[in-house]
């Protein structure tokens, strides 16, 4: 029997600002009429972004607070968002106010983006465990874009248990799963499980593909899913509290006898996105805050050569109320050209005008969360995961790392083992590492000792005290808003 063609979903008309509407209205609002390098000497008319500083969360937290504290009409029809955050400190969330309406129309405009990239469509019924604590939109926005899109939303969130995600996904034949990444592997585990014991059978599921927020994913995390969920392709949405959703992967298919090269294995893999530049202008800064290439121009300076990597600085052409004008992310990126993109062919073929105002942006982190200062040393985060937890061996999905301060009685304990040794280094500080492996299972007899050797041999040495904990997702510590895990807990600080 034939399948029925899938419905065509109307999209909606692309309707935005123009960049010299956005900065004249920047101009006269109260959060960068401060920014304005020469306020008198230029038309308000003929401004560019050149003529405004850079802004960053703590400037939009200051000036946030005061219009709520002095315009009683400021809060009337907002959309109110929260920053998430992956940091172990104590952290002030920036909360982003928009208009009702602008956050209506950016939904419908970049749900036209995920559609043309093919992320989801009409015939996908999907999974969606978004969720998190009050006032932490997630679970509203990724049912809107599914909604947009055209596609099915089992709205069941990120709190539900493992056996109840299966059994709806069973009883509405899901085929796409969409997951903060952490909450994706956790359930992934689960159905690795079912299926060790009992086989595919078991559990019924059939999943073809997976979109993942939040955190990235490394090379051996994307072949687990394919491992426990069969899914075939993955996909991501890129977007925050300041500037809501605004870029999406094509998706990737994930080939599950690639000889993944062991330098790569553990290493979260740059991802290129695509955006609109009809929706955001991206720039990307060096240290000095020097710009080193922007999508408005008409060819990128990264074009057939090395990328230009930088900071990246967003200005959104869909927020007019309360603009977005050269807001400094901290993420590090480089811009470049949508058609070195595996499956980008297709979609142009299609939609051949889509070059025109597409524009590729490859993802390349947070400097910030990639080290940590142990015993005198630097210890890179990435080479860490490469050297030890993403070798097959150990099984291991998932892992943090908690650094501490000895007690007293800790460092007496070290300094009598010193003294019975004959001398050596009394070390003050302790590292903890929370260990997820694939599945529930208890691991193999003296598998923590030997995970430890390894991580002494390889990484950390032997003159730091050292735990091993295997533990599940609960197990981990995560920031209060978004639930990402947080990577480096630093109880030093």
């Amino acid at each position: 029997m034939s399948q029925p063609k899938p419905l065509e979903i109307p999209q909606p008309p692309l309707s935005t600002y123009s960049l010299p509407t956005i900065l004249s209205r920047a101009a006269t609002h109260p959060i960068y009429k401060p920014l304005l390098l020469n306020p008198s000497s230029d038309s308000i008319s003929q401004l560019d972004l050149q003529a405004f500083s850079y802004t960053n969360k703590d400037h939009l937290i200051k000036y946030f607070q005061e219009l709520c504290d002095t315009d009683p009409t400021f809060l009337h029809s907002t959309y109110i968002s929260p920053t998430g955050g992956t940091r172990s400190g104590a952290t002030t969330h920036l909360y982003f106010f928009t208009s009702s309406a602008e956050n209506r129309a950016q939904r419908a405009l970049v749900s036209t983006l995920l559609s043309t990239l093919k992320i989801m469509g009409t015939s996908d019924i999907i999974i969606n465990l978004h969720g998190g604590v009050p006032m932490y939109r997630c679970q509203d926005l990724t049912g809107t874009l599914i909604d947009h899109c055209g596609a099915t939303d089992l709205s069941i969130g990120s709190d539900a248990k493992d056996a109840d995600i299966a059994q709806i996904g069973r009883r509405f034949g899901a085929n796409m799963i969409a997951a903060p990444s952490s909450r994706l592997l956790q359930f992934a585990r689960y159905v690795y499980g079912l299926r060790r014991e009992g086989g595919q059978e078991k559990e019924g599921l059939r999943l073809k593909k997976a979109l993942f927020t939040s955190e990235p994913l490394s090379k051996a995390q994307e072949e687990f899913l394919k491992e426990a969920l069969g899914v075939e392709a993955v996909s991501s949405i890129y977007g925050s509290a300041e500037a809501g959703p605004w870029g999406g992967t094509v998706p990737k298919k994930i080939a599950g006898d690639e000889v993944i090269p062991e330098e790569a294995l553990g290493t979260p893999a740059p991802r290129s996105f695509v955006f609109d530049r009809r929706q955001m202008v991206v720039e990307i800064i060096d240290l000095e805050e020097n710009v080193l290439d922007a999508s408005t121009n008409p060819h990128l300076k990264s074009e057939g050569g090395k990328p230009i990597v930088g900071e990246i600085v967003l200005t959104s052409l869909t927020r007019f109320k309360n603009p977005l004008v050269r807001y400094r992310t901290g993420d590090f990126g480089s811009l470049h050209s949508i058609s070195s993109l595996a499956g980008i062919e297709e979609i142009l073929k299609e939609k051949p005008d889509a070059a025109e105002y597409l524009c590729g942006i490859t993802m390349h982190g947070r400097d910030a969360n990639t080290s940590f200062f142990l015993d005198s040393d630097y210890i890179n985060i990435i080479e860490l995961d490469r050297r030890v937890f993403a070798k097959p061996e150990w099984d291991v999905v998932q892992w943090q790392v908690i650094l501490y301060h000895l007690t007293d009685e800790e460092v007496e304990a070290a300094r009598a083992a010193v003294a019975d040794s004959h001398g050596g280094h009394i070390p003050m500080e302790g590292v903890e590492f929370r260990v997820v492996r694939k599945s529930d299972q208890s691991p193999p007899v003296g598998y923590e000792e030997r995970l430890k050797q390894a991580l002494v041999e390889q990484v950390i040495g032997d003159m730091v005290k050292l735990q091993i904990n295997v533990v599940g997702y609960d197990g981990l510590e995560k920031g209060k808003m978004a639930r990402k895990v947080i990577k480096i807990v630093d109880r030093r600080l």
